[in-house]
């Protein structure tokens, strides 16, 4: 069972990601950015730079703290630094992720940081989208309609996970 720590400011949001990586991993969360390296209490740290910089919560100084980090980093929102083959050890991807998009990102994540630490340049999930995705998740989306389907969404990946643990049929 890996270690995440999720860093996410909105509380919905972070019952969201714990539910979609439970039970596979255990999920520590924080509101705010981390003052000290987290790579002795973390095997993966999932950032939202997107509501942390809403909140005026992400300095300077914390993106270039990431980049001396020794454990692995799903990054969501825009790429920091400008130059995605740069970071190493970085995953980035867009704040309208799935489910699925954020496993696949964690495995990849600490898949990698098993295989080569600090070899591996970061990587966009987004190559096997189609155009039409690609554009949709390009553009952010500040309409309400917009921001609705998103909570729609993180309800309904809750539900889910709260039917199965009521059925039993956990993955």
């Amino acid at each position: 069972m890996s270690r995440i720590l999720v860093v996410q400011p909105h509380r919905i949001l972070q019952h969201g990601i714990a539910v979609a990586l439970f039970p596979e991993h255990a999920v520590q969360l924080m509101e705010k950015f981390p003052e000290a390296d987290p790579s002795d209490r973390a095997d993966l740290v999932i950032i939202d730079a997107g509501a942390l910089r809403e909140r005026d919560l992400l300095a300077a100084g914390d993106v270039r703290a990431v980049q001396s980090w020794r454990v692995p980093v799903v990054w969501i929102g825009a790429d920091p630094s400008g130059e995605e083959g740069a970071a190493k050890n970085r995953l980035f991807l867009t704040a309208r992720m799935q489910r699925d998009e954020l496993r696949a990102a964690v495995t990849e994540s600490l898949r990698s940081s098993l295989e080569q630490p600090a070899a591996k340049p970061a990587a966009k999930l987004s190559k096997g989208l189609s155009p039409k995705k690609q554009a949709a998740d390009a553009k952010p989306d500040s309409s309400v309609a917009g921001n609705m389907r998103d909570f729609i969404e993180l309800v309904e990946v809750i539900e889910e996970a709260a039917r199965e643990v009521e059925t039993g049929n956990e993955d």
